[in-house]
Formats: structure tokens, sequence, C-alpha cells
């Protein structure tokens, strides 16, 4: 893990003094053109988090901003993604906040499309965004395979996700997403499902993992790597990088996503 400093409490500290380990919930922004890609969005998940599980305690924007705004001054404004973790024993919450490891797809991804295969994981709290020793495992298997993402496919035989990513099919014009209440609702995935909800007909349903042949195009969403082509699920080949659906969609995508930029830019120093 690179990390230069941290701001823990609100504190700049330096990585040997913090242990990661302490995270339990958190959020990884990116950081694009110097704007922080739907910050807002992603203190409403977190606090979404913290609900779930119980916890009677809400992190602001404006919170995030002054810890930002420190990690900026002794670090820079990079093009990389920041993670802001968090921890509660009891009624004592620790934050930290600092730039984390980030790769992004290269352009010939987009190009061709990506391989990815399906395993058999399901999150205990699917919409509490939370790394368990569950999720832990099966990230670091995937480091060992060729595939660049696992879909994960629940009891009923069902695709839900991915590890990091979520996941969209289409069909015969409609663009087809497990229903929110299953899944971590990303937040590209919440821009990308209302972009195909006006643009398309949108289907908030987890696919039967015996329907991949009657797809047409599969793409994941996420953070870093906003709408990306499925080249391959397990052995089943898709031309998703050419399909009009999944292009139009990515090409929506990238205007909303510079509209935000354009609009929250932080001001050059």
């Amino acid at each position: 893990m690179s990390i230069n400093h941290i701001i823990l409490n609100g504190t700049v500290i330096t990585q040997d003094e913090y242990n990661e380990e302490l995270c339990v919930f958190y959020e990884v922004v990116r950081v694009k053109n110097r704007a922080l890609m739907f910050l807002e969005d992603h203190i409403i998940r977190l606090n979404h988090s913290l609900m779930l599980a119980g916890i009677d305690l809400m992190i602001t924007v404006e919170n995030v901003k002054s810890d930002l705004a420190k990690l900026f001054s002794v670090d820079g404004i990079r093009n990389q993604n920041v993670k802001y973790a968090v921890s509660v024993q009891g009624d004592l919450l620790t934050t930290a906040l600092y730039y984390t490891k980030s790769t992004y797809p290269h352009l010939d991804a987009y190009k061709k499309g990506v391989s990815v295969k399906t395993v058999s994981f399901e999150r205990e709290h699917p919409e509490i965004k939370q790394l368990t020793t569950g999720m832990q495992a099966i990230r670091e298997s995937l480091l060992e395979d060729d595939a660049y993402e696992y879909l994960l496919v629940d009891h009923e035989d069902t695709i839900l996700e991915g590890t990091r990513t979520n996941v969209f099919f289409v069909k015969d014009g409609q663009v087809i997403t497990a229903d929110t209440h299953k899944v971590l609702g990303g937040i590209t995935r919440h821009h990308v499902a209302d972009l195909a909800r006006r643009d398309y007909l949108l289907v908030e349903s987890a696919l039967p993992l015996k329907s991949l042949s009657q797809i047409e195009a599969v793409f994941l969403t996420g953070t870093s790597i906003g709408v990306l082509p499925v080249s391959c699920v397990d052995d089943m080949p898709y031309d998703s990088a050419c399909h009009p659906v999944v292009l139009s969609l990515k090409e929506a995508y990238e205007k909303c996503a510079q509209d935000y930029i354009l609009s929250h830019q932080l001001p050059n120093d």
C-alpha cells in the first residue's frame, strides 16, 4: 500500500503510525482533474452503511472536505483515489483519509473489453460497504487469476455484482442489473442506471446464470473504471465494446462525469 500521509481524526500522521485493520466501513473516491468525483453521493452511501449497521453516527461532507484539504496540503492534489475509512467502538468514531493504490484500465480494455469469471459467493450484508474476511479472500484469489473481475453468483444461481464493480447486461434494448437491495449500490452504477432508465428500458432483476447465452452485451461500472465493456464471461464471448447500447451509455456517463468535474473543480493554488 502506497501512502505518504494519513489524516487520522483530523491530524496528519505518517503511514507507519496507522493500522489499516481498524477500518470497518469505507468509501473510495476518485480525484480527477482536481475534482472529487461524486463526493456527496459517497458520503450518503457511507452514512447509509453506518445506519444499516445500527450505528447512530453521521459523517458530513464538511468533515471529509476538511480532512481532504489537510491531505492535499501535505501530499498535493493527484489524479488518484482517496480512501475514507471509518471504525466505530462504542461511541468512539475513528476516521482516516489517505491516497490509496489506484489502477485504471488501459485504453485497450475499453476498445476490446475485459474477461470475467463467475464465482459462488454472497455478501452477508450487501448494502453495507465493508471489507469482510470472505470478500478479502475472494479478492486475493482474483489477484492470482487471469480474469479482470469475478462476478458473484448467489444460491439461486443468479448473477449479482462484481467484487469491486457492478454489472449490467444488455438484451433487446433492455439494460439489466440486479436489484439495488441485493448488491452494494455503486455510485457509478447509480448514475449509469439513471441514464439507462432515461434512454432504454432498465430492468432491475438479477440475471440467471443460465441466461448468459441470451445476452447481447455485458459491461461493468465502478469508481476507477467508469463504464467498462466485458469481452467474455467464463467461456461465453461478447462483442460488448462495439455494442451500440454500451457505447451510448459509456459516452453518456463520460459526459455526466465531465459536467461534474467542470462544476466541482478545486481552484488552482
